[in-house]
């Protein structure tokens, strides 16, 4: 059984790893240097705001990860012959 502490911690990690990869790749561009190339600066700032949507997404409620979660390998029930 998992306490409190172990279910905060798998509700908000993929929350704060989206959020800080679309924050660097918002700022990528600026920081390093090529804000000038217009074909990685879009590219940048797209996949950067689609990495902070997907944080927002995140299951926030620790039955939501249950729901529609795909069966781990090794896992599954045994093939019935």
């Amino acid at each position: 059984m998992r306490g409190p502490i172990i279910g905060l911690l798998f509700i908000l990690a993929p929350f704060i790893t989206d959020m800080l990869i679309g924050i660097v790749c918002i700022a990528a561009p600026f920081v390093l240097g090529f804000s000038d190339e217009t074909a990685a600066l879009v590219f940048f700032l797209v996949m950067g705001v689609g990495e902070v949507g997907a944080a927002f997404m995140t299951a926030w409620e620790p039955g939501d990860y249950k729901a529609g979660a795909a069966p781990r390998p090794g896992r599954s029930e045994p093939l019935s012959g």
